[in-house]
């Protein structure tokens, strides 16, 4: 039989797809995962529709189709890659399917499971392994029918996190970090039982490739990044994060909130500004937010030195840990040049440490953040105006003298 081309077919047609193929040879193939979860949220809560994932990603789990017989209906639609050795994860034309496992701890780390892979696993054993009601649905494709053992449906209309199965939740460390980004992405409440699981969860043993990858969604996906850095004292996630915890109870901004606090309206008002800048600076604008009002635990780093020890921790591109430090370095120029009446030199100078458009942004947030009425931001005005009108709002000016000119000589 001719293979069918996947090139110019969108992922919900090919699932599709593949889930006729499937039902055809007798078996039933479902959407599982983040895909359910998001669609059947902007059923019931419209409101959400542009917070939930944009992602085009479908995950298909089939059901009562041998491996070997799956793997021979799918070459029909591609070349046919297994991208999870682990799990059977099979990957067709930007699609991840897989057949219904069971999931054993058996070891440290993220690891250390054993894997089961059973077509005829029942939906409520193969959803069992899943971290959260809301995420432990199954959605058919073909006829809309909706597989929710576990109350996921509920849980979504109760804007309510809530573990699948209490007695496995705690096998996967990750899965506090996932609670939190969650609930900062969606603005839904952790239930209590949930909770106490989280806090007996130690991160420790995790890559830090796995954290960054929570703590991006978190920082890069939520309306409101202080829904979440709420919740680090109350899932035990925040001693994870040291010198964060100093921030509790500090007052160095205001007196009415603590640093924590302020950090926490930081993260909001850089939120309300990330999607004006490019894709590219979006994590560091976010990270730097995070790290602004961070303390030196020592009283003897400078502060480019603690925000790079406090990244190192569970991010390692350096790429974004350098643009973070020179950020957060540069954070409180703005204003003073401002109150000192800087001339084009000083700006000029300002454009080589940090580029001013991504700078303008932090500073903004910062400035509201610490004076949520105010009304606008003199610095801020004062320094777009003229850094525009030296051209240097997005690089240096360049060298006066340049190599080509020593060439020439």
């Amino acid at each position: 039989m001719r293979k069918r081309s996947t090139r110019k077919r969108d992922p919900l047609s090919l699932a599709r797809e593949i889930s006729l193929a499937v039902r055809e040879a007798g078996g039933r193939a479902f959407a599982a995962g983040g895909y359910v979860r998001d669609r059947m949220m902007a059923r019931v809560h419209p409101e959400l529709a542009q917070v939930v994932s944009r992602s085009t990603e479908i995950d298909l789990e089939v059901y009562r189709i041998p491996p070997q017989r799956l793997r021979e209906i799918l070459t029909r639609f591609g070349r046919v890659d297994l991208v999870g050795q682990a799990f059977g994860v099979l990957k067709v034309g930007g699609l991840d399917i897989s057949l219904p496992r069971r999931e054993n701890k058996i070891g440290a780390g993220h690891r250390g499971f054993s894997v089961f892979s059973d077509p005829w696993l029942s939906y409520e054993e193969a959803c069992r392994r899943r971290d959260l009601t809301i995420n432990s649905m199954l959605l058919d494709l073909l006829t809309d029918e909706l597989i929710d053992p576990y109350g996921g449906m509920r849980d979504l209309e109760r804007r309510l996190l809530r573990a699948t199965d209490p007695t496995t939740f705690g096998e996967d460390p990750l899965r506090v970090l996932r609670v939190m980004q969650f609930a900062a992405r969606f603005d839904f409440s952790v239930e209590a039982e949930t909770q106490r699981l989280c806090r007996t969860l130690d991160i420790s043993e995790l890559p830090r490739e796995r954290i960054a990858g929570e703590i991006e969604k978190w920082l890069l996906k939520s309306p409101r990044p202080s829904v979440g850095l709420f919740l680090f004292e109350p899932l035990g996630i925040l001693p994870h994060f040291p010198p964060l915890p100093s921030l509790v109870g500090r007052h160095r901004f205001a007196e009415e909130i603590d640093d924590f606090a302020m950090t926490a309206r930081l993260l909001d008002e850089a939120a309300r500004r990330r999607d004006t800048l490019p894709p590219s600076d979006h994590l560091i604008l976010m990270l730097s937010a995070w790290a602004r009002f961070l303390p030196d635990p020592h009283g003897s780093e400078a502060p480019e030195q603690v925000v790079e020890t406090f990244l190192r921790r569970f991010l390692a591109t350096k790429r974004v840990i350098e643009g973070v430090c020179s950020l957060v370095a540069a954070a409180p120029l703005p204003r003073r040049c401002y109150e000192a009446h800087g001339g084009d030199g000083e700006i000029r100078r300002l454009s080589r440490r940090v580029r001013i458009s991504l700078l303008l942004r932090l500073a903004e947030a910062e400035h509201f953040a610490r004076n949520p009425g105010a009304k606008d931001f003199p610095a801020g005005e004062w320094l777009e105006t003229n850094a525009r009108r030296l051209g240097v709002m997005e690089a240096p000016p360049p060298p006066i003298l340049q190599g080509r000119d020593l060439i020439e000589v």
